[in-house]
Parts: C-alpha cells; sequence; structure tokens
C-alpha cells in the first residue's frame, strides 16, 4: 500500500485495512494521530505537514528495507538448494569413480 493510500485513509479516520505489514500499519496510525492533533487544533498546519513527510520518508526506508530483506532470504534459500544439489553431484561423482579434477569444481561451488 502506497503512503498516499495510507494518508487517504488516515484522513478519513477509517479502521486500519486488514492485512497490513506491520510497517504500513505503522505508518497508518501515526498519520492518523497526526491527523487528529491537526483536527484538535494541537498541531500547526505546517507542522503536520513536516511530520507527514517524515512519516513517507521513513515508511519508504522501511519498504526498500523490506525488500533489501526479502532479496537476501531468497538468495539465502537458493544457496542453501544449490548446494544440496552439489553435495549429491559429489557423492555421485565418487560413486562413479571420477577423478578428483572433476569433482573440486563441485566442491568449491557448494
Amino acid at each position: 500500500m502506497t503512503t498516499e493510500e495510507l494518508s487517504a485513509l488516515a484522513y478519513q479516520n477509517a479502521p486500519a485495512p486488514k492485512g497490513l505489514e506491520p510497517c504500513a500499519l505503522l505508518c497508518y496510525e501515526a498519520l492518523r494521530g497526526v491527523y487528529q492533533l491537526h483536527r484538535a487544533g494541537l498541531l500547526p498546519e505546517e507542522t503536520a505537514k513536516s511530520r507527514k513527510g517524515d512519516l513517507a520518508k521513513a515508511y519508504a526506508g522501511a519498504q526498500r528495507q523490506r525488500d533489501l530483506s526479502r532479496t537476501a532470504y531468497a538468495q539465502y534459500q537458493e544457496a542453501i538448494r544449490r548446494a544440496g544439489t552439489r553435495k549429491s553431484e559429489i557423492v555421485l561423482a565418487f560413486q562413479a569413480g571420477k577423478p578428483a579434477g572433476e569433482i573440486l569444481p563441485l566442491a568449491l561451488d557448494c
């Protein structure tokens, strides 16, 4: 969900949408608080705009970090899968009596 979508819902003081990721939920609740404080006259408009901008930046940073973490985790899982495959290939190569020169590249890749 984008910051603009979260902001629109928070402006309406609507309940948080179900299934939001934690960083989106935190951003939503913070935006909602900014709008409530502004409506109550406790937060000047310029300060509210500034906080809204800060929240948008923080949310974008959290999304980038989440995407990087997901990418790293996918790479980690692929490395585990590839290592398991290489281990099987090494065992089969030994059983077939292949020379060490053919097995070494598999071991290095593993």
